[in-house]
């Protein structure tokens, strides 16, 4: 058995929004460093594939339905936790006397991942080269630990294109400050007793990311230091990078809990390590499709809430029609209809054509959405399910809107200057076939939730300016509010059953509501 090596000094190069996009880019640095070390093209992002959710698992070993951070709440959050302590905060309390750094673009990783109270060096620049010459200078001082977070690659990214000549000659400029890092490392005489890492949070499509496509969710990530041998590292996720850091410093790793810290050690980096690698397989969920029950029958929708409290409710057995005929729908295009519903049949809405409600209106009140979702792992865009807001352009207006991803749904909230998604992967067992989904807009207790197949996944707290009426464009089901965002992306979707109620769902409401689907 190979003897265990225990590094005095360990680095963390996180590289933004480059994904595994450096195996086609000209990175010298990189391929010279890890020419004969542990590395893979094929690290999975956090999914959703978008930066706070990723940082955050990494420094804090937990799923992003976990830590609950998103880019909005990372930049407002005072990270305090003794249940999900940070990467820094864990090595303190075992290393007394190191010497902990965190040098980052972006300020909210600085601001809101590490504890207020630890003694770290921190250091924020937007502009990378000034950043690694800084970077340089803090090494000249044999950190124990330092995180270093580069930006410009995904900001590229968004400009241009992810994969694009101009994102790729960005990941050059990117792997120059890796260089630059590694050159400082060398020069200060400590990299034999270090282990350097690179990786990447995400990749991205076109000229975006969050979504799970192939471009979005594969990263890259190498390890190098004293005593890994050149190997393809195999399973592995950007949460591991917690994990991965503790084991290189001699400390204990919590036990794997799925519903608090999950970051383990892949294998393929530590040649002593044999420990198994925990990996969720989804299954498909696909419910018997049942017929629906008249709805004033004794397992109808009316024998647990009533008509009173029902805004909206479509069956789409073989119609588009309001069951209580409360609201009279405009079609636009063709919505399709197909036998193999949840209850009854379904429909098939996006591109092809949508419903347009002008008389369906919020105000003021607290509301609660229900919906059946067909998960599709090949859509690579997201489309809008419904929305009285836009989804293109001009974000920032007042509204409502669902998107479904291949992997997730971002319920969008906008109050006309600013608005936010909550991004809420689907359950990690369920990897194709029929989600359940739940979105309580509860205004009166200022939260937002999201419930799969029944179970609250994500909470988040409802900021002041969204109290106000979120009306703005006629409610669109099968597009965004202004019937044009999923024509232009071409991509449809299927759902079935889909309820508005009128308030805040509360615990006993989604257990009756789960009793009516008999599961």
């Amino acid at each position: 058995m190979s003897e265990r090596i225990i590094y005095k000094h360990v680095v963390v190069i996180g590289i933004d929004g480059i994904g595994n996009f450096n195996a086609k880019a000209e990175t010298p640095n990189i391929d010279r460093i890890f020419e004969n070390s542990a590395k893979t093209f094929s690290g999975l992002s956090m999914d959703p594939t978008i930066s706070a959710e990723n940082w955050g698992s990494m420094l804090l070993g937990a799923e992003p339905v976990v830590h609950g951070l998103t880019n909005s709440i990372l930049n407002q959050h005072d990270h305090k936790s003794d249940i999900l302590p940070s990467l820094f905060k864990r090595i303190k309390t075992h290393i007394p006397n190191a010497t902990l750094a965190s040098y980052c673009n972006w300020t909210p990783i600085n601001n809101g991942l590490i504890e207020k109270d630890l003694d770290v060096d921190k250091y924020t620049n937007g502009n990378d080269a000034e950043l690694t010459t800084k970077v340089t200078k803090c090494i000249e001082n044999k950190p124990t630990f330092l995180f270093v977070h580069l930006d410009e690659g995904d900001g590229a990214g968004h400009r241009y294109g992810y994969g694009s000549k101009e994102h790729l000659e960005k990941i050059t400029y990117e792997d120059e400050q890796v260089g630059r890092i590694f050159n400082a490392y060398e020069k200060a005489g400590i990299i034999d007793d270090t282990l350097f890492i690179v990786l990447s949070d995400h990749g991205g499509y076109e000229r975006s990311h969050g979504g799970y496509s192939d471009t979005e969710k594969y990263i890259f990530f190498g390890a190098r230091g004293k005593g890994i041998k050149k190997s393809k590292i195999g399973d592995m996720r950007t949460i591991d990078l917690y994990a991965i850091v503790l084991y290189a410093f001699g400390i204990d790793i919590p036990n794997y809990d799925i519903n608090g810290f999950s970051s383990q050690i892949p294998k393929g980096i530590f040649s002593e390590y044999k420990g198994n690698y925990i990996k969720i397989v989804g299954k498909p969920f696909n419910p018997q499709t049942k017929p629906t029950p008249e709805i004033r029958s004794e397992k109808g929708l009316l024998s647990f809430i009533s008509k009173e409290k029902i805004k909206l409710a479509l069956f789409f057995d073989n119609n588009y029609e309001d069951a209580f005929s409360t609201s009279t729908p405009t079609e636009c295009g063709t919505v399709k209809f197909y036998s193999d519903g949840v209850r009854g049949a379904c429909t098939e809405l996006g591109n092809n054509g949508h419903l347009i409600f002008d008389d369906i209106k919020f105000g003021n009140e607290s509301i609660t959405f229900s919906v059946w979702l067909k998960i599709n792992r090949e859509l690579i865009d997201e489309p809008a399910v419904f929305a009285n807001k836009n989804w293109s352009g001009k974000r920032c207006t007042k509204g409502i809107l669902l998107a479904l991803r291949c992997s997730n749904t971002a319920l969008n909230i906008g109050c006309g200057d600013d608005d936010f998604d909550f991004v809420t992967p689907f359950p990690p067992e369920i990897s194709t076939g029929w989600v359940h989904g739940i979105f309580v807009i509860d205004k009166d207790n200022r939260k937002v939730q999201t419930y799969y197949n029944f179970k609250l996944c994500h909470e988040t707290t409802l900021e002041p300016q969204y109290l106000t009426e979120l009306d703005n464009m006629p409610f669109t089901v099968g597009n965004d509010g202004l019937g044009t965002y999923n024509n232009e992306i071409k991509q449809i979707f299927n759902i079935d059953d889909l309820f508005i109620f009128k308030g805040a769902f509360k615990e006993e409401d989604i257990r009756a509501l789960k009793d009516y689907y008999e599961l």
